[in-house]
């Protein structure tokens, strides 16, 4: 309780002494110059290789705390230590570091037998396999599971036998076993050539199936003839109830009209003309069809086409020679070919009037036709 109180004290001393003095001296410039105004970051953190020397040291002295710690405890001292306080920042730092230390201890160290592939029974502990649960390929079809449906199922069966007093034993079915080779010896082949053709042949399968004649089962016929008795005699008991229906003659209309004129249905104002098809009206050319022409064919027509147009260029041409006259008569002389339609101007009077006189004068050298007096005008004037 002493040590405690002495403690507390302490605390109380730094913490009076933190506080400011009005009334104390002023401090030196060298004072000044260690306040925390011109501090650096040099007065706060450690250069980054000390700080690992550092915390490796802290770690050593930080076991050997709580080991002093814990023998404060047991020894029953009441002493006070202070705790390191540390940033959440720091705190998630070192939980990541566990947790890949731990990591990477898993991944160096040896991996069980159960993952290491496979394994044989020398390099795994005894009796390993049974605390294990293994799926593996079976060779042979394993036996269903015993459930309580399964259990139930053979009570009921059980109890079903007993109802109906079937104490024998079920007889085991097996199935029957063939050879490969047995459906091939069961067809017998025979392998010489047949003398008959293929016509004969079928004619003698024909013959054959038509003179079989075709047994029926007795009890087939037993049967049948014990239906037709019984159906007739429930016919004939029928019929004292029910009366069948009286037959009755159909109508039926006979018409005793051309089967032209009964098929016409066209309407009475359609006239012949408009009842013509398109064909009948105007008949289609029939072109002559061109099939693929050959070679030669081509070549021939090539031919006379050739021969047409030498032809035709040797022959000389009326119009042409016609206007090379024209051009030389032209070429001559100063003479001036008016063209239709073409006109003179008249500068003046003069020109005007000859123009006039020579026209004047063309008509009248025109010899004027007499008309023919009919005879019959002549009459009706007499």
């Amino acid at each position: 309780m002493n040590a405690f109180l002495d403690s507390e004290e302490a605390h109380d001393s730094e913490d009076s002494e933190g506080s400011v003095d009005y009334f104390g001296e002023l401090p030196s410039e060298d004072e000044v110059g260690k306040s925390g105004k011109n501090a650096t970051y040099e007065d706060f953190f450690s250069p980054p290789g000390v700080e690992s020397t550092q915390e490796s040291e802290k770690g050593r002295t930080g076991s050997r705390h709580d080991q002093d710690e814990e023998c404060a405890l047991d020894s029953g001292g009441d002493e006070v230590l202070e705790d390191n306080v540390k940033s959440t920042f720091e705190v998630g730092r070192q939980m990541v570091k566990k947790q890949i230390q731990r990591l990477e201890d898993y991944n160096i160290k040896e991996k069980p037998w159960n993952l290491q592939g496979e394994v044989e029974a020398q390099n795994r502990p005894e009796n390993s396999l049974l605390q294990e649960h293994l799926q593996f390929d079976h060779m042979t079809r394993q036996a269903p599971a015993i459930t309580e449906e399964t259990t139930r199922q053979f009570e009921r069966i059980i109890l079903d036998r007993m109802r109906d007093k079937a104490w024998d034993d079920v007889e085991r079915k097996h199935k029957p076993t063939e050879e490969p080779f047995e459906f091939r010896r069961r067809v017998a082949l025979d392998q010489e050539k047949s003398k008959l053709s293929l016509a004969q042949v079928y004619e003698q399968q024909f013959i054959k199936q038509n003179s079989q004649v075709q047994k029926e089962d007795p009890a087939h016929e037993e049967i049948r003839t014990l239906m037709s008795s019984l159906f007739t005699k429930l016919d004939a008991l029928s019929n004292f109830h029910l009366l069948p229906k009286r037959v009755s003659s159909e109508l039926k209309i006979v018409s005793n009209l051309p089967s032209v004129t009964v098929e016409e249905v066209t309407p009475i104002s359609m006239t012949d003309a408009q009842l013509l098809a398109p064909e009948e009206v105007k008949e289609k050319p029939h072109k002559e069809v061109v099939e693929e022409k050959t070679k030669s064919r081509r070549l021939r027509e090539r031919r006379i086409k050739r021969a047409r147009r030498k032809a035709k260029q040797a022959v000389p041409d009326k119009k042409g020679n016609k206007e090379e006259a024209v051009r030389k008569v032209l070429r001559g002389s100063s003479a001036k070919l008016l063209k239709e339609g073409e006109k003179t101007t008249l500068s003046s009077s003069k020109k005007f009037f000859e123009a006039l006189q020579h026209k004047t004068i063309r008509v009248a050298e025109k010899p004027t036709k007499k008309k023919k007096t009919s005879p019959e005008a002549v009459a009706l004037k007499l």
